[in-house]
């Protein structure tokens, strides 16, 4: 789920940047359940992400893991 709007971060957040992006990572506990919350600070573009979701990261080949990185300019034409 992808969202524009920025929730109140919990207490636990945490903004991780270098010279490709910023963003800021924060415990979300307003759902049923404990998920990340991964806001992009130059676009404002968030996605909330649970257990499931985190734990198949780890499961996700390195084929996968460079589809993820082809956005914004790294694209390649796709929007």
């Amino acid at each position: 789920m992808t969202s524009n709007a920025i929730h109140q971060p919990s207490s636990l957040s945490v903004d991780l940047s270098n010279e490709f992006a910023s963003v800021r990572i924060a415990i979300d506990t307003q759902a049923r359940g404990m998920r990340l919350q991964v806001v992009d600070l130059e676009s404002g573009e968030s996605v909330f992400l649970d257990p499931l979701e985190l734990a198949s990261f780890c499961h996700a080949d390195e084929h996968e893991r460079q589809a993820w990185l082809r956005t914004g300019d790294y694209r390649d034409g796709q929007s």
